[in-house]
């Protein structure tokens, strides 16, 4: 159909159906996707939040996976910007349930809050679920943004689907690493750009063409 969105068709397995509800991002929504642990640092949910609302404010429409940690921080920051969020479910459609922390945002569902999945409706979470939207994060974002990764996480199946369809990944690279990031370093190495600043950031989500190399950030600026 046409309003299938198009970057899913660069999936060798892209869901031959989706089940959502709201506007789907249209093929040339700017739409970036933020990934990153379900129990983060501190200071990692706070760029995820932080990034949310630079990327919203930029006119990105956030895509994430509706986690707790990085992925409801970044759907957050992006809301209270103003912004459009895309929650890619590991559950059937009619199986989500807002979140408590949500509960303010609940007249927003359909609207700034787009729901997509591509489980049966009635389909409950599942860990295979989990695994599997991981590649439908990666793909609606025109770029992806890591901000706290284990070596074994989801994040990193997420990051490595990033690389295989030439998206952007963008890393957070921290001056001392939270225990949630230690796949960080392998990510960098792996191919992924190190963001070191929230100022490398906020260029991100500003720059006319997403940036390929990031100058070094100074010292004062340093995650």
């Amino acid at each position: 159909e046409a309003r299938y969105p198009a970057p899913l068709r660069d999936l060798e397995d892209a869901p031959a159906v989706l089940y959502t509800r709201g506007r789907l991002p249209g093929p040339d929504a700017r739409t970036f996707s933020v990934a990153g642990s379900t129990y983060p640092s501190a200071r990692g949910a706070d760029i995820a939040r932080s990034a949310g609302c630079e990327l919203a404010g930029a006119g990105w429409t956030v895509v994430s996976g509706y986690a707790l940690g990085i992925d409801s921080a970044a759907h957050a920051g992006a809301l209270e910007e103003g912004g459009r969020t895309v929650l890619v479910l590991p559950m059937g459609i009619r199986s989500f349930e807002l979140r408590p922390e949500f509960e303010r945002f609940r007249h927003e569902l359909g609207g700034r809050i787009v729901l997509i999945s591509e489980r049966p409706p009635n389909e409950a979470w599942s860990s295979r679920g989990a695994v599997l939207r991981d590649r439908i994060i990666a793909a609606l974002g025109r770029a992806l943004l890591v901000v706290e990764a284990r070596p074994d996480s989801g994040t990193m199946i997420t990051f490595r689907h990033a690389l295989r369809l030439d998206r952007p990944a963008y890393v957070v690279k921290y001056r001392r690493s939270p225990p949630g990031a230690s796949g960080n370093r392998l990510a960098i190495r792996a191919g992924g750009l190190p963001v070191e600043s929230m100022k490398a950031l906020r260029d991100i989500a500003r720059a006319p063409e997403l940036p390929t190399a990031l100058p070094r950030a100074a010292q004062g600026e340093l995650f």
